[in-house]
């Protein structure tokens, strides 16, 4: 008897998997998602992701990542899509899904994983961050601990195949005897050249008796947006031709992340988000900046963010829209638009976010001064005090 379903992570918000896996696996009996198909675990991309679920002809199977668990995602995640942790048998496989959205899998998780797999029948296992980066940087768990014990138990129970997504790429390799699957190119940009497997993609898996055949399918992901609205008292659309046309700023500078890890070094080049203001009428000291990704994702901004002085000059530095990074334009630099901060040190940590973020906003929502540094910005918003 030969099963089929299909195996795809990280969409980010983005539909082409699901246009493209729409009718055409008649055999596929379901669909596995690794996690991250919301931007930020709200209610909104929520209901969005279950729409795209609704135009396949199959059940779609989760688990949760991290983004879908940002903003109490968990209790939605849980309430719409079922337990983080379950598991069910098909034809002698055993199929388990195991929660490491928290970027580790918690002790109670470790426990509920080898009972699982005391079961009998072959298994196979899917889970959204690996305990090992293929890439050899930080897309791992975060507890080095519990990465051990989490490898140990699937070499322990003798499982077949660990599925993970997380890191935007494909990869195929071994981790202590269980063939290790990363596949995190569902939509999210990319972590790796196309030779590393820096490619969108999902994953026909094909069963049959004891063996397991793994089909790579390319994914086409329409390139980053061109246009850039910007939304005030007056309404603007910009072209890349009509921000190279404004009054270029450049700099280099770095974030640091939730976790300390030092990302995005590099020379940016792009226009002044307070430029940009102005042409849309500007704002109030009391109105807030609200910065739009293309799969969803918002970042909200004060006044003093956007128009910088002083300390906060000095700490944040100027707000820019990015357009080219270490000389690559978009499309072909994936993160562009891209907002990102000019502080005179050329490195934003999360002590500047902390000192930087106004009340209710940045560092109060999300601990990382790195999700301040909004990727594919799509739409600047001014929203008056009078309606917030």
């Amino acid at each position: 008897m030969l099963d089929s379903f299909l195996v795809v992570g990280d969409t980010h918000g983005r539909g082409e998997f699901f246009t493209a896996a729409a009718g055409k696996e008649e055999n596929a009996l379901f669909v596995i998602h690794l996690g991250d198909f919301t931007a930020s675990g709200t209610r909104e991309q929520y209901g969005a992701f279950l729409e795209q679920c609704a135009a396949l002809d199959i059940p779609v199977i989760t688990v949760p990542g991290n983004h879908d668990v940002k903003n109490h995602g968990a209790g939605l995640y849980q309430k719409l899509c079922g337990p983080a942790n379950r598991s069910f048998s098909l034809n002698g496989i055993q199929y388990v899904f195991v929660d490491t959205s928290g970027l580790s899998a918690s002790e109670e998780t470790l426990r509920w994983l080898e009972k699982e797999l005391n079961k009998p029948g072959k298994k196979y296992l899917f889970t959204h961050v690996p305990p090992l980066d293929p890439l050899g940087k930080n897309h791992d768990f975060i507890n080095k601990i519990s990465a051990g014990r989490f490898t140990e138990i699937l070499r322990q129970y003798n499982v077949a195949a660990l599925f993970a997504g997380h890191v935007h790429c494909y990869s195929e390799n071994e981790l202590e005897g269980v063939k290790l699957f990363v596949s995190g190119g569902g939509g999210g940009p990319l972590y790796a050249s196309s030779s590393e497997g820096g490619f969108h993609h999902y994953l026909l898996v094909r069963v049959t008796g004891r063996d397991m055949q793994v089909e790579v399918v390319p994914l086409e992901i329409s390139p980053v947006s061109g246009e850039l609205a910007v939304q005030g008292r007056n309404n603007c659309l910009f072209t890349l031709d009509d921000l190279l046309d404004m009054r270029a700023v450049e700099g280099g500078s770095g974030f640091e992340n939730r976790f300390g890890n030092i990302s995005g070094q590099g020379e940016y080049r792009g226009v002044r988000v307070a430029d940009l203001v102005e042409q849309a009428g500007g704002m109030d000291r009391d109105d807030i900046l609200a910065v739009h990704s293309q799969d969803g994702f918002i970042q909200k901004f004060s006044y003093q963010n956007v128009y910088p002085a002083g300390d906060l000059l000095d700490r944040q530095g100027i707000m820019l829209v990015a357009y080219r990074f270490n000389g690559e334009m978009i499309p072909e630099w994936a993160e562009g638009y891209r907002l990102v901060f000019l502080p005179a040190d050329g490195m934003y940590g999360n002590e500047d976010c902390s000192v930087t973020s106004a009340p209710g906003q940045g560092w109060s929502v999300y601990p990382s001064a790195g999700a301040r540094w909004v990727r594919n910005v799509v739409k600047i918003e001014v929203l008056s005090c009078d309606i917030n």
